[in-house]
């Protein structure tokens, strides 16, 4: 635009503000019609052929470009070619010829320097009756919107089938328009996913149910394409579920390695998804501590992973290794339905540590369930044999004397030998007895010493003199004894462990030295009896040795 003091009168004013709104006008509907051409092609384009995302980023850039030289071309240069004041009142004065260059000379002759007073009461009569022919100007028949009008002919069909195009698609429409603008959504079809299966990260040798739930118009079967890491393509039917409409599904079983698939039903085509297996958690090593009761004496012990004999009252210590890191590990004790939850090594995720009490007797057995950080869980972990006993009491076996019944004199000495044995020590041992047919029900006892150390048999040998039982026995009086050993058991204990009973005669001497006479006699029977026998067998080996052989035929 030229330099110079701006016009002063409304209608010329008014003229130019006409030919810049009808400049940028034309310049805005040309610049909107490029614009949503490119968005209308990029859309159609995309839907056919399902432009991958650096595609789309390309076409955006071009109808960017596009755009901003349809701005420069249409908008930028018609602005920048808008006649200058000197310029405006020619080209107003070429379309009012009545006006007969007043106006150019009123704009020309108010700039120049007004040397003498005739000179400026010459151009204010100039200007002012200049004004007085402006005021008659017509701004829309000076500036009629014929090239508006020449430019709405064609971009006004353009933006309304635009309009029309995108309402009539709509919602995929809507949809691929997000995606000209970069927004990561599946490409619209006539079949459109509502759900799918997608990527998975599971344990080996888990089934994989691969499904989708479409609307729309529902195809009568689908397809799903497999992709293994070999490059091997297997391609599989999805069959529809009779259960719920427009949902397919195929189960995978037993899924040995990972893979990437890709479903298509219908028009539509799903993205690949990944499907990860990884090895599931299993336990490598495990050592079990048994942690026996105090009153046993008794160190821990490391026991096979196999079946179990557990003490009531102990406690079991596990420490384990799994074959990579852990997220969690659950002891599932069976039988007591109880989980203990395992420690983990802040070093070394791969190791655990749980520790339970043997309080239960209803316990069988128990396994561990272990969860890496991926989320997969163990399967079908190996369950350990497991019993719980109770602490028995002490066995005890009298050795001597021999017979369950045996006669004695009332002031004579009896030996007796006994031996008692318990798997977690011995600690006291005595002879109980009592006259047969009493009534009081409370038996004397001889306490025995069960020495310091704890000891799980203990053999003693005890002569006990019948002199000192209160009241003296006479002859013919039956006295019962027999041998008692308690254990260390605390918990309900101690358990108690009693022999056979035997039974003493008191008898006379002469009784006595018979009966000694009649062991005797039995003993030496015994003695022939064996030397006879011995006899025998001599004579049989020496006829066997003497014997010619029979001759070979």
């Amino acid at each position: 635009m030229g330099q110079g003091p701006p016009l002063r009168w409304p209608a010329v004013l008014a003229v130019r503000s006409r030919l810049v709104r009808l400049a940028i006008a034309a310049g805005l509907l040309r610049v909107a019609a490029t614009w949503t051409l490119f968005v209308l092609v990029g859309c159609w384009l995309d839907w056919w052929w399902e432009m991958p995302r650096l595609a789309r980023v390309g076409w955006l850039l071009l109808g960017v470009g596009g755009s901003l030289f349809a701005a420069w071309r249409w908008l930028l240069q018609p602005w920048r070619s808008l006649p200058s004041q000197d310029g405006l009142a020619l080209w107003i004065e070429r379309r009012q010829p009545a006006l007969r260059s007043r106006l150019i000379s009123a704009v020309q002759l108010s700039r120049e320097p007004r040397d003498t007073e005739e000179a400026a009461t010459f151009i204010r009569r100039l200007v002012a009756n200049a004004d007085e022919v402006a005021q008659g100007l017509n701004p829309k028949i000076l500036a009629p919107a014929g090239d508006l009008k020449a430019c709405l002919r064609w971009t006004a069909p353009v933006l309304i089938g635009v309009l029309i195009s995108f309402g009539l698609a709509w919602p995929s429409s809507g949809v691929l328009l997000k995606r000209a603008f970069l927004e990561e959504v599946p490409v619209p079809r006539k079949t459109r996913f509502v759900e799918v299966s997608g990527a998975k990260v599971m344990g080996r040798g888990d089934d994989f149910a691969i499904f989708a739930r479409v609307e729309g118009l529902v195809p009568a079967s689908g397809r799903v394409q497999i992709r293994h890491p070999s490059g091997r393509i297997q391609k599989l039917n999805l069959d529809p579920d009779p259960q719920i409409r427009g949902r397919f599904e195929r189960i995978l079983a037993n899924i040995p390695a990972s893979f990437r698939y890709q479903i298509t039903l219908g028009d539509a085509v799903s993205d690949e998804f990944g499907v990860e297996v990884l090895p599931r958690p299993v336990v490598t090593n495990l050592v079990v501590t048994q942690v026996l009761p105090e009153y046993t004496g008794l160190a821990p012990r490391t026991l096979g992973a196999g079946a179990l004999s557990l003490l009531k009252g102990s406690r079991v210590r596990l420490a384990g290794e799994a074959n990579h890191g852990l997220a969690k590990a659950e002891l599932r004790l069976l039988g007591a339905d109880r989980v203990e939850t395992a420690t983990l090594s802040a070093a070394e995720p791969q190791r655990f540590a749980v520790e339970f009490p043997v309080d239960d007797p209803r316990l069988s057995g128990f396994a561990m369930d272990l969860v890496d950080h991926q989320g997969i869980a163990s399967k079908d972990p190996a369950v350990h044999a497991m019993e719980v006993v109770a602490d028995q009491p002490p066995g005890v076996r009298v050795l001597l004397p021999a017979r369950r019944e045996e006669l004695v004199m009332g002031r004579s000495s009896v030996l007796i030998s006994f031996e008692a044995t318990d798997d977690y020590g011995i600690a006291g041992v005595a002879i109980a007895y009592q006259r047969a047919g009493a009534t009081n029900g409370i038996p004397e006892r001889i306490e025995l010493d069960a020495g310091e150390a704890v000891a799980a048999t203990i053999r003693r040998r005890f002569e006990w003199a019948l002199a000192t039982v209160k009241p003296p026995l006479v002859e013919g009086t039956l006295v019962e004894f027999w041998v008692e050993a308690t254990d260390r058991k605390q918990d309900g204990g101690p358990g108690l462990g009693r022999s056979e009973r035997y039974l003493l005669r008191v008898v006379s001497e002469a009784e006595k030295r018979a009966d000694l006479l009649s062991r005797a006699g039995d003993a030496i029977g015994r003695l022939g009896d064996v030397a006879l026998g011995q006899e025998r067998l001599n004579e049989t080996l020496g006829r066997i040795i003497l014997e010619k052989p029979s001759p070979r035929r």
